[in-house]
């Protein structure tokens, strides 16, 4: 892992002659020169990925943003969901408690499709 060194004025001004030796070492280098096309594509790579990366962080934010924006305006809304889901709950209880009696419509049906099934005769 490499760290950054904070350089000083006068350092940056040494290394403005060094700069154009390094260029002249590419120049001379075809290997040198691979290397440095590959880094190009790899600033695209990169580029493209940031702004992907951009992308999908600006739709989080604004997927939060609103989400916490409803909340805020809507206080009750955690309470209506429990109203809801015990609403639910007490239908559903209902509904079996309909459904499961032996004289069930339901019950019923089933109960005329497996004695025909089995030639078994009907209760009365």
């Amino acid at each position: 892992m490499s760290k950054k060194i904070k350089l000083t004025n006068g350092q940056i001004k040494e290394l403005k002659g060094f700069e154009d030796v390094v260029d002249l070492v590419f120049e001379g280098n075809p290997e040198l020169q691979a290397m440095d096309s590959r880094r190009s594509n790899d600033s695209y790579d990169l580029y493209t990925f940031l702004e992907t990366e951009n992308t999908r962080l600006a739709l989080l934010h604004d997927f939060f943003a609103n989400r916490v924006k409803i909340h805020e305006e809507n206080p009750q809304l955690m309470e209506l969901i429990e109203e809801q889901r015990n609403y639910m709950l007490k239908l559903e209880k209902e509904i079996l408690t309909h459904l499961s009696g032996p004289q069930a419509p339901f019950q019923r049906r089933v109960s005329v499709i497996f004695n025909q099934a089995f030639g078994l005769k009907p209760e009365e």
